[in-house]
């Protein structure tokens, strides 16, 4: 088993201040035995008489380093859920943390959340008056910071709260991907801007449980925030608003799938069964060859089952649900095409169409289509010119159900058209051979 080891580089000895502040993180420590709050194995004294704190190892290190390379949406939510699922379990064992920030949220090697770092946590039952400030000025709450700021105040009014305050910031930066207030340089000046009521940007396409969910959480009035075991009953709703803008859609997943952040595996045919019960299709516009390719884009290949991600996203690329006949159709159009490669890396896609265009004697513009890896709903149409340089063009599916993309500016109501226009525009004229679907036929 591997383990992680913490010296404590300073020597340990009775009475001394910094001593007793390790024993204190050891004490709470000790009794932390929850899935997303990282394990204390054990501590000893080293021969230099120096504190090593061994716990279990979490091996993709820190979420501040780990969260810009994780794109998939679902991934962020689940880290933001589970985040909130240790801190209930801190807050029902009357245990303030106050010290939340992403460097103090451990990732495991399953992508699980272990949140760590105790050294400044507060045992709430003893009621401890705090008379000087702990914890990180950028996720600091207004009352906290009010308190720093005032040179009359010497009491800090830490509390269950202030992890909540923390936990929405944390959230936002899941959800959006950048750095807390970026224009904002120094502590004083931060220190100003949040007690004035200032707050990261709400994004406008995020959905109204999200924006309700941030702005509780990060209320001026500590009173007004909700505690966890609240925030995790509007998780749910901010899920299925997250990856699911569908109408449609969400009364599907309200029916297969209680708990989204599992990964529960629904049947293909009772996928279908509840699939036409709740929205009824008209069958005779519908053929085979469009349940094959909806089957074939929902399900895990190795044991032909649905997930709710894989529903959601299948949503986000070829939605709205209705009229049905549109969207099977749409599914039909885009991965019957044989420039279409479906799930594949930034890297996986530019080596297939280098090499592709590196086979040409006489080089031509090489080109395939993918799904987008960070955009739900989002598509990538990669190309290499007669020169060798590399392009990647994004689309994005609209709740309009058009085929939408920014430069050139283009909005079309079906991939087909989409793809006369890109030829057109960009001279295409090779896709890269092979592609996954290409085994899907009419008979």
């Amino acid at each position: 088993m591997t383990v992680a080891c913490k010296i404590i580089k300073r020597e340990m000895h009775v009475g001394e201040k910094e001593s007793e502040q390790t024993l204190e993180e050891l004490k709470f420590m000790q009794i932390l035995k929850h899935p997303n709050i990282i394990l204390l194995m054990g501590a000893t004294l080293n021969p230099q008489n120096q504190m090593v704190i061994v716990t279990e190892y979490a091996e993709k290190g820190n979420l501040k380093d780990v969260l810009p390379e994780v794109k998939n949406l679902m991934s962020r939510l689940k880290f933001g859920l589970e985040t909130a699922l240790g801190l209930s379990w801190l807050h029902a064992h009357s245990i303030i943390h106050r010290d939340l920030k992403l460097a103090n949220l451990l990732v495991s090697a399953d992508n699980t959340i272990k949140i760590s770092d105790f050294g400044l946590s507060l045992d709430y039952k003893e009621e401890v008056v705090c008379r000087c400030f702990k914890g990180n000025v950028k996720y600091s709450p207004p009352e906290i910071l009010q308190a720093r700021y005032s040179k009359h105040s010497v009491i800090y009014p830490y509390s269950e709260k202030t992890d909540v305050y923390g936990f929405g910031l944390i959230l936002w930066e899941l959800l959006a991907l950048e750095p807390l207030f970026p224009n904002v340089k120094g502590k004083e000046d931060l220190t100003k801007h949040v007690i004035e009521g200032q707050r990261p940007e709400i994004k406008p396409h995020w959905p109204a449980s999200v924006k309700n969910l941030l702005t509780m959480c990060w209320n001026d009035d500590a009173k007004k925030r909700p505690f966890f075991p609240a925030i995790l009953n509007f998780f749910d709703e901010v899920i299925t608003d997250m990856m699911c803008a569908d109408e449609d859609g969400k009364r599907v997943v309200a029916q297969l799938w209680k708990v989204k952040t599992k990964q529960t595996k629904i049947p293909f045919h009772d996928f279908q069964t509840v699939f036409t019960d709740l929205l009824k299709p008209d069958f005779s516009k519908i053929k085979k060859i469009h349940i094959k390719c909806l089957q074939t884009i929902l399900c895990d290949p190795f044991d032909d089952t649905v997930t709710f991600e894989s529903f959601c996203k299948v949503i986000s690329w070829f939605g709205p649900l209705e009229p049905m006949d549109e969207f099977l159709q749409c599914i039909r159009e885009v991965i019957t095409a044989p420039s279409f490669f479906g799930s594949l890396s930034l890297s996986k896609s530019t080596s297939l169409v280098k090499s592709t265009w590196e086979a040409l004697k006489t080089k031509k513009k090489v080109f395939l289509y993918r799904f987008s890896n960070t955009d739900m709903g989002g598509f990538v149409l990669t190309f290499m010119d007669k020169k060798g340089e590399l392009y990647h063009k994004k689309i994005q599916r609209t709740l309009r159900g058009t085929f939408h993309c920014e430069d050139p500016y283009l909005d079309c109501p079906s991939f087909s058209k989409l793809h006369n226009e890109f030829r057109m525009i960009f001279k295409l004229k090779k896709h890269v051979p092979g592609s996954p679907y290409s085994v899907i036929t009419d008979s």
